[in-house]
């Protein structure tokens, strides 16, 4: 992951290293995805996201919003590591 910036200030981070197999690849995230929020929160570094995985046992479910390169906007659903694709439950 890399932080992305624009106009001076943070605007999330991108996916550049996505590992077949892993828990953000079972929720869709492809390289080259841009992560902009988790859980409605406004990522702006690798720490918070580091933070995020660090709670993720406590949290239960989550979304992540992405934006893909081709620009569009997607929000991917999980439930700790199960995760659920498009919102589905596992």
């Amino acid at each position: 992951m890399e932080p992305v910036f624009e106009g001076g200030g943070p605007v999330g981070l991108r996916f550049s290293h996505v590992l077949s197999g892993s828990c953000v690849a079972g929720l869709g995230i492809r390289n080259g995805d841009l992560l902009v929020r988790l859980d409605g929160q406004h990522i702006e570094s690798v720490h918070d996201y580091v933070r995020f995985l660090d709670a993720l046992a406590e949290i239960g479910s989550f979304s992540f919003e992405v934006q893909g390169q081709d620009g569009e906007s997607r929000v991917l659903k999980g439930v700790g590591c199960g995760l659920a694709p498009s919102g589905e439950e596992t």
